[in-house]
């Protein structure tokens, strides 16, 4: 049988929600009542949903933030689906270009938006894996590793940059030994 939720349970929990409505972050919230984040993260997710979704403003067109949110979470899901389809079919260009996309909409959802949860974690740090086998794929091959370059330096300049920055590095490594 499950534990109750340790939120629901607390004595401030009417303060707890109350600050979660308002618009505290997860963290600032878990902070203040001494919670852990996944806690309160769990909380929010599962006890406070419908009232949250009653207070959001329309937008003119109708949207509202929950939709553009669910379209960017829509969108990486995609993207990462793409990326582990490419890899599979060993398909390096395509995987490179999705976990460019994938690394660039995970940017939004945590540094724009200050979105900080275990599953976004997770998708970033299989972005980033995958940008670190980039890395090690141009130092041990540096023609393949221009190409892919090639292929970032529209949608991820910074990756290619760092690249082409390991290439040459490792070339001149190579030349003074």
């Amino acid at each position: 049988m499950p534990l109750p939720c340790r939120c629901c349970t607390t004595p401030d929990r009417a303060r707890l929600d109350k600050m979660l409505r308002s618009g505290a972050t997860v963290r600032a919230t878990a902070a203040k009542f001494g919670m852990s984040e996944s806690s309160v993260g769990r909380h929010r997710a599962s006890h406070l949903q419908v009232p949250l979704l009653r207070d959001v403003q329309v937008n003119e067109d109708g949207s509202t933030v929950i939709d553009s949110l669910a379209a960017l979470v829509y969108a990486i899901e995609g993207s990462t689906k793409v990326m582990s389809n490419s890899i599979a079919r060993n398909q390096g260009g395509l995987a490179l270009k999705a976990a460019t996309t994938t690394r660039m909409l995970l940017r939004t959802l945590t540094t724009d938006l200050g979105i900080t949860d275990v599953e976004t974690a997770r998708w970033l740090l299989s972005a980033n894996n995958l940008a670190r086998g980039v890395v090690r794929l141009a130092r041990a091959n540096p023609d393949a590793g221009r190409a892919l370059a090639d292929l970032l330096k529209d949608t991820d300049p910074e990756m290619a940059a760092q690249v082409i920055e390991v290439i040459d590095t490792t070339a001149a490594k190579e030349t003074a030994a």
